[in-house]
């Protein structure tokens, strides 16, 4: 659940979304079994940080709570939560995060 406070600072109703969640990771050398790092893994980890997410108010969560609460700042968000996790095979270039069907945004460091 989130709500932007918006220009004049009056927040917006309190309404949920169903995320969707990228992480771009690149590096320079493959393993032996041909993979950078495994999906398997990847997609863990992110369901691990939107486990800590689902059903609370993002405003109320550490790490959001002191920002609006937009589709950039979550992103930045599961980004902070996943930096350093692939090293040193692959490094997290950016995560990006769906609120809505086409409305996607991104977070790169």
């Amino acid at each position: 659940k989130h709500q932007l406070r918006m220009g004049g600072g009056e927040p917006e109703p309190l309404h949920e979304h169903e995320w969707r969640v990228r992480a771009e990771l690149e590096g320079g050398k493959l393993g032996s079994d041909g993979l950078l790092v495994d999906f398997v893994k990847v997609k863990k980890l992110l369901a691990e940080i939107a486990d800590k997410l689902k059903g609370k108010n993002l405003s109320e969560v550490a790490g959001l709570a002191d920002k609006n609460a937009s589709a950039e700042n979550v992103a930045g968000y599961f980004y902070e939560q996943l930096e350093g996790r692939f090293e040193p095979k692959g490094r997290l270039v950016g995560v990006s995060v769906q609120e809505a069907a086409g409305c996607w945004a991104s977070y790169r460091a």
